[in-house]
């Protein structure tokens, strides 16, 4: 049976999360309006607040469940729609972590990787891009067509992770990223 009891330690981190929730919903306000402004790297009022990101992540709660803190943090921040401190992690590093080949995973671990999915008419589901990689013989480069609309923490990363359908050198189709 799963305990889900916070001990004094997780709720101080939850507590953190969500004064700097609060804070980050007077951001969203202001960049709702204001769409074609970058958020800045660090927002004044985060300078001397700890990253309950990170502090979840640490496991400084002692917690059993920190899997579970950390979700109740990440709830606490989109609730905000704004996070004061930027991730290091992407959407992106949760699917390399999931598909990508051992050399794929080392040399984009440290890499703040963000996700491009959402296309006109397809939304984010996979199932129904149009985006196409076709390998290009002449330059050994894969040539991406299409358009997204959304880039998951486009904004926050170094590298970001296209899906699209591709066709591979022998004419085969089908999914990549």
């Amino acid at each position: 049976m799963i305990d889900f009891q916070l001990t004094p330690a997780d709720e101080k981190v939850l507590s953190s999360a969500h004064e700097q929730a609060i804070i980050g919903r007077r951001y969203a306000s202001y960049y709702d309006k204001h769409e074609d402004e970058i958020e800045p790297e660090q927002f004044p009022e985060a300078k001397d607040l700890p990253n309950p990101i990170t502090l979840a992540e640490d496991g400084l709660s002692g917690s059993s469940g920190a899997r579970i803190l950390h979700s109740l943090v990440m709830l606490e921040i989109y609730w905000g729609g704004i996070a004061l401190h930027r991730s290091k992690w992407g959407l992106g590093n949760t699917v390399l972590k999931t598909v990508a080949t051992p050399e794929q995973f080392e040399k984009w671990k440290n890499h703040t990787i963000a996700i491009a999915i959402t296309e006109p008419g397809a939304g984010s589901d996979p199932a129904n891009i149009r985006t196409t990689a076709t390998f290009d013989r002449e330059t050994g480069e894969w040539i991406l067509n299409g358009e997204k609309i959304f880039i998951s923490q486009a904004q926050s990363g170094d590298a970001a992770m296209v899906l699209s359908r591709f066709i591979a050198p022998d004419g085969s189709r089908g999914m990549t990223t």
